[in-house]
């Protein structure tokens, strides 16, 4: 069902006319892809082959690897006038309970802990 949930027809056909990478990756077997934000990357959400709990599975089980394969073909199989979106990189990623969060940055975001402020004064 995520395939259907992740289908959009308000911003996405209307996108994929200048970023012709959009449908055929969106459509490369995993069981939701989709544009994030404006563009032009496009976010897949996939699982293992049984369907499973991916921390328990097997790398052979997994299919990260092959849905960013299918992406990556059909990026190239593009016609020449879409060369630009040729060299794109594919960023597999797994879900943690933390959420997103900065990892590391070069160079460092800052040497002290910032501080924030509101209306009603400092945090």
């Amino acid at each position: 069902m995520l395939k259907y949930a992740t289908e959009d027809m308000l911003h996405q056909p209307q996108r994929a006319t200048i970023y012709p990478h959009l449908i055929p990756m969106v459509t490369a077997g995993a069981h939701g892809a989709f544009l994030s934000g404006a563009g032009p990357t496009v976010l897949a959400i996939c699982s293992g082959a049984t369907g499973a709990d991916i921390f328990t599975q097997a790398r052979e089980e997994r299919q990260e690897m092959k849905v960013a394969e299918a992406m990556r073909s059909a990026v190239n199989a593009l016609p020449a006038k879409a060369d630009q979106w040729k060299d794109g990189k594919f960023y597999i990623c797994s879900p943690c309970m933390q959420g997103a969060h900065v990892v590391a940055a070069d160079p460092p975001l800052s040497d002290t802990m910032a501080t924030f402020g509101t209306l009603d004064g400092m945090l």
